[in-house]
């Protein structure tokens, strides 16, 4: 098959005229050849390829899907101490209705003035 190549190379290489051009020599010879067990293994390997890939494809998904249920996490921790935080400074405002003495007005004030000094030493460092 690869002599059949040649032979037609060289005859589509030939000009109608005696003057054989440069180029014609230089393209006259083509030839192909493989390596049988590299085309085997290219030709049934189209499976294993895809295989390949496609668990490639699933561990990134997996990555992308653990990095997003962590952000969840995060943000629900951070919306929950949030709350935390509102509840905490409602239960040191009295409600106005509510008589309360001057005893548990001075707790409640000292009790607020800890709770800051808390929150100012957290946001500092």
């Amino acid at each position: 098959m690869g002599e059949e190549i040649e032979e037609e190379a060289v005859q589509l290489a030939r000009p109608r005229g005696r003057h054989i051009k440069k180029r014609a020599l230089k393209n006259k010879a083509l030839a192909v050849s493989f390596n049988e067990k590299h085309l085997k293994d290219y030709v049934s390997g189209f499976h294993k390829r895809k295989k390949k890939r496609r668990k490639e494809a699933q561990k990134q998904q997996e990555k992308a899907d653990r990095r997003k249920r962590i952000e969840q996490r995060k943000k629900r921790k951070f919306e929950k101490e949030q709350l935390s935080m509102v509840e905490f400074h409602q239960s040191l405002v009295p409600h106005p209705m509510q008589v309360t003495t001057f005893k548990k007005r001075k707790k409640m004030i000292s009790r607020l003035h800890l709770f800051l000094g808390q929150q100012h030493m957290t946001m500092a460092t």
